[in-house]
C-alpha cells in the first residue's frame, strides 16, 4: 500500500519498518536532518534505511560542448541556491547525525554511449530533459544567465543520443545506514 505523508511527521508508530528507502528525495529538503530522524524514529532496531543521490555537477557528455556545459552549470547554480545539488556526497555524516550506525555510501558512476545500449543512452537522455525542458527560461533568469545559449545546450543535449560516439555520465551515491540495537 502507498500513502502519501509528510516526511517530518509520519503517522506511524515508533519501530514500525524494517527499512526506509528514499531517492532523489532529500536534496529537495531544507531540513534534511528533520527528515532523517523521521526514519530511524520509524525504523525497528537493526532496521536500515537506503538514501540515494544524483551529484548533478557531476554530469559530463562527449561529445563535449559548451553550451551544453552552460546548461549544467547553470543547472547545478540553482539546484545550489533552491536545493543542494551535492545531497550525494553528504549522505554519510548526515545519516551518522541522524543516529544511524554501520554508515556506508557508495559512489555509482551512470555510463550510458552510443554504441552501447543506445534505448538507455535514448532514455536517460529523455528522462533529464524532462525535467529541464519547462524551466529552462527560469534557469538562465536565476542565474542571469544567456537564454538563447541555455536553449541552445538543451538542443544539442537533447539529441544527445543521435550523435556519433555519444557518452553521458555522471556519480549517484547509495548511503546506507542501520538503527542500532
Amino acid at each position: 500500500t502507498v500513502q502519501v505523508a509528510d516526511a517530518f511527521n509520519l503517522p506511524f508508530e515508533d519501530e514500525s519498518f524494517d527499512h526506509v528507502f528514499t531517492m532523489w528525495f532529500l536534496e529537495h529538503l531544507d531540513n534534511k536532518d528533520a527528515a532523517l530522524h523521521e526514519a530511524y524514529r520509524v525504523l525497528k532496531p537493526g532496521g536500515t534505511i537506503s538514501c540515494i543521490e544524483t551529484d548533478y555537477a557531476s554530469l559530463k557528455i562527449r561529445p563535449k560542448n559548451e553550451d551544453v556545459q552552460y546548461l549544467f552549470d547553470a543547472q547545478t547554480e540553482v539546484y545550489d541556491k533552491i536545493d543542494d545539488s551535492g545531497t550525494g556526497m553528504n549522505l554519510a555524516p548526515l545519516l551518522l547525525k541522524a543516529g544511524f550506525t554501520d554508515v556506508k555510501n557508495h559512489s555509482k558512476n551512470m555510463y550510458e554511449f552510443k554504441g552501447g545500449d543506445d534505448v538507455a543512452l535514448k532514455k536517460h537522455v529523455e528522462y533529464i530533459c524532462g525535467f529541464m525542458k519547462d524551466y529552462l527560461k527560469k534557469l538562465a533568469e536565476a542565474t542571469g544567465r544567456d537564454f538563447e545559449r541555455v536553449k541552445k545546450g538543451y538542443a544539442f543535449f537533447e539529441k544527445l543520443y543521435e550523435k556519433e560516439g555519444a557518452v553521458l555520465t555522471h556519480l549517484v551515491y547509495k548511503g546506507l545506514g542501520v538503527k542500532s540495537f
